[in-house]
């Protein structure tokens, strides 16, 4: 059998697995005080893992953003106008969830659905809980196209969405992109269960893949690394 590299031809193939406990720690490691070496150091563990599966691009995306927000926090929480406050308030707001989000963005757009069952798989977890996270992961960037679907049908119908419709008119937001999306998001859904009920996803026998998932040096380094910046700054220490 050939080994299969991740989704994204990734320099060193990580076990999807890992992925998953660096965005567990990145979860984790919100509940509570951390300093600005903390975020950084753990930053830097996610900036890593994009760099490592070749997303370029939103890797950027995240670090200028992330850059933003420290600087609007180190530079503006001296000042006392309320508008000010009010903007290092978000700022702190978002930069609380970055890790997150952004170890969640890395996973999803690192990593296959076929590289996750097979992983799951392999660590013997339930079938229902292997069915109910691929359907999730499929489900995800789906509903991003319904979306983006919907969007474009409004455009030709003079009907935009920005910010100033949101705020001056959020009923007719409901009613032109909710609704739409609640109605289509559900059809997708049951498509997305009876494909993966046709590919044998719950049959409860054990089944092949072509990735080849197993935990290599990397993984066992990006893990002690996620554990040991997370005892850090639970410790006081970081």
């Amino acid at each position: 059998m050939y080994d299969f590299q991740t989704k994204s031809d990734a320099f060193f193939d990580i076990n999807p697995i890992t992925k998953i406990i660096v965005f567990l720690a990145a979860n984790l490691l919100i509940l509570g005080a951390k300093t600005y070496r903390t975020e950084v150091v753990f930053f830097v563990l996610v900036f890593a893992l994009g760099i490592n599966g070749k997303l370029y691009k939103l890797t950027c995306k995240y670090s200028v953003l992330f850059i933003v927000l420290i600087l609007i926090d180190c530079f503006l929480k001296s000042n006392s106008n309320l508008i000010i406050s009010v903007i290092v308030i978000i700022a702190r707001i978002v930069r609380m969830f970055f890790p997150i989000v952004f170890a969640a963005h890395i996973l999803v757009s690192s990593t296959s659905t076929g590289e996750f069952i097979a992983a799951f798989d392999k660590m013997k977890f339930p079938t229902a809980f292997t069915v109910t996270f691929s359907v999730m992961m499929r489900f995800i960037p789906t509903v991003k196209e319904e979306l983006n679907a919907i969007r474009q049908a409004m455009s030709y119908r003079g009907i935009s969405i920005n910010l100033k419709s949101i705020i001056c008119h959020p009923v007719l937001l409901i009613e032109h992109v909710l609704v739409p999306l609640l109605i289509s998001s559900a059809n997708v859904m049951d498509e997305l269960a009876a494909a993966s009920m046709c590919r044998g996803l719950d049959v409860d026998v054990d089944r092949t893949s072509i990735y080849t998932v197993k935990f290599r040096l990397q993984d066992f380094l990006l893990v002690a690394l996620a554990f040991l910046v997370f005892g850090l700054a639970k410790g006081g220490w970081l």
